[in-house]
């Protein structure tokens, strides 16, 4: 794992919204999006998901948790 699976509520609120983001039509290039998820500590690769639910799942069964 590259990334870190505990995020502060602001983190965790911000990697919704560029999952968000990158599923529906970016304005901004996907390259871009997955650079500032990786900045934020979330590596798409690390969880191999593909959108908001797939995260919130995460965060259920405690595998993220938000701190």
């Amino acid at each position: 794992m590259e990334g870190k699976d505990v995020f502060s509520r602001a983190e965790a609120d911000r990697i919704r919204e560029l999952l968000k983001e990158l599923r529906n039509q970016p304005l901004r290039s996907p390259k871009t999006i997955r650079a500032e998820l990786r900045r934020n500590g979330f590596y798409l690769s690390d969880w191999n998901i593909y959108d908001v639910v797939d995260f919130e799942n995460l965060i259920r069964k405690g595998l993220i948790k938000i701190s």
